[in-house]
């Protein structure tokens, strides 16, 4: 695999299917799609899953709950 392709969503499925699509027309398709799901509803993964079948490697689906927004200082 050549590159890890990493999504960023938020209860944004309309948006998420179109870069879905995108990605799922490449003429190169060595690459995993990692999508960080900040706590969206099933509606999310509903959709992750019904693309998963047009792509040659698997999404991988990382979801966490929204906690809202996180200030940490180091």
């Amino acid at each position: 695999m050549k590159l890890s392709v990493i999504i960023t969503t938020y209860n944004s499925e309309e948006w998420l299917r179109k870069v879905f699509i995108g990605y799922s027309i490449q003429t190169d398709s060595d690459f995993e799609i990692v999508v960080a799901d900040d706590g969206s509803t099933f509606k999310t993964k509903e959709l992750i899953d019904s693309f998963s079948s047009k792509f040659k490697n698997p999404i991988v689906h990382v979801w966490h709950e929204d906690d809202g927004f996180q200030n940490q200082v180091f």
